[in-house]
């Protein structure tokens, strides 16, 4: 049995931990975009608190010491819980671009006091039981919110990703958190044992497991899509030549065989690295609508993007732009939230000093040759 609980607990930890590993490569190499940042503390605390629940099922005198310092001073399961919900609160406003959900956060406040101040009762089961009833109680108030702002939103205003993917999360939140109150119920009043000498807390719900499971395999699905779009030939950040080590930089810039920078088109025959895919100039397929060839094609959109100083995600979207492609189209191609598309687009605008996508258009079309030279 202790050989099986421990397969168990590391297949739960080498699943939290992929989600965890996508999310903060994408956050530290993508565009700092917060949702993953908090994804990965999200996992983090999941793998915490597993090695401290698998620590209790496994280790008698940290078993007995956790479970007598629950009973009194809950702090780390506290913490624990606070950070998770926190974490929650945060993924469902960008998610669902709410900015400071005021009411939830109010709510977190009032619970984690609440939770700080439930050791002042009376010893038993009841005091354990109203614990973590009332931790599932918000995480059902955190589901049902999340349906209200997709159910209400104007039409359109989410992305097919939100009314579908994510409303499905919310409601598998929300069934979950009645399941794991009535599996903390059963073993709570029928197998926990609260007497004055002594006291034996069954730590894990496998309801808990399975839900954290799903949220894994889900976090693993859209990580893995959008590292796979940041990887994907559409990004347009010109690197040095394909056998350099400083392809994909945010910062990186095209230079010619020689090391020197360029100053006007590609130079023809020439591979090059964009966005860790290879492009080889004059492969016959153009990118940008009214372009001759593909080399003049990239040469300019890399010289505009150069001028204009535009990150590698900056870029993206403004190949996009340049495509006639709405928020939603942009937030569903580059796997992010309409708010974060918002964000880049208000600054591609302000670094161009336009106020409309039409004036972004025709600035790029008066982008001529005369001008390029002079970069």
């Amino acid at each position: 049995m202790d050989a099986l609980f421990l397969i168990y607990n590391l297949l739960l930890l080498v699943f939290y931990s992929i989600p965890l590993a996508f999310s903060w490569f994408i956050y530290r190499k993508g565009d700092r975009d917060t949702l993953h940042l908090y994804i990965s503390i999200f996992f983090l605390v999941y793998i915490i608190n597993n090695i401290v629940i698998y620590l209790t099922e496994s280790v008698s005198w940290f078993s007995t010491f956790y479970d007598s310092t629950f009973m009194s001073v809950p702090t780390l399961r506290t913490i624990i819980f606070a950070t998770t919900f926190y974490c929650m609160v945060k993924i469902n406003e960008l998610a669902l671009q709410k900015e400071n959900s005021i009411g939830l956060m109010s709510g977190l406040l009032v619970l984690v006091v609440f939770l700080l101040f439930v050791p002042i009762m009376p010893n038993g089961a009841f005091k354990v039981w109203l614990y973590y009833t009332s931790c599932q109680v918000f995480t059902f108030i955190l589901g049902l919110y999340g349906l209200y702002c997709i159910k209400h939103a104007p039409e359109g205003h989410y992305s097919e990703y939100v009314m579908r993917k994510y409303r499905r999360i919310l409601i598998w939140t929300i069934i979950f958190s009645v399941l794991i109150v009535l599996e903390d119920t059963l073993v709570i009043f029928n197998f926990d044992v609260y007497t004055d000498s002594f006291v034996k807390i069954f730590n894990r719900s496998f309801t808990e497991d399975i839900i954290s499971i799903y949220y894994a395999f889900v976090a693993i699905q859209y990580l893995t899509t959008l590292i796979c779009v940041k990887t994907a030939p559409t990004g347009f950040a010109l690197c040095n030549p394909v056998d350099s080590t400083a392809a994909g930089g945010a910062d990186a810039f095209y230079t010619d065989p020689a090391g020197d920078a360029a100053t006007s088109s590609l130079v023809p025959g020439t591979a090059y690295a964009l966005d860790h895919a290879t492009y080889a100039p004059g492969d016959g397929t153009a990118f940008i609508p009214g372009s001759t060839s593909t080399a003049d094609s990239y040469s300019k959109f890399y010289l505009f993007c150069r001028k204009y100083s535009l990150t590698t995600r900056e870029q993206d979207i403004m190949r996009l732009l340049l495509e006639n492609k709405n928020n939603t189209d942009i937030s569903e191609e580059l796997v992010i939230s309409i708010g974060t598309a918002k964000t880049h687009i208000h600054n591609i605008f302000t670094k161009l000093e336009v106020k409309k996508r039409n004036q972004l258009i025709e600035k790029y079309n008066a982008f001529n040759d005369t001008e390029q030279e002079t970069l």
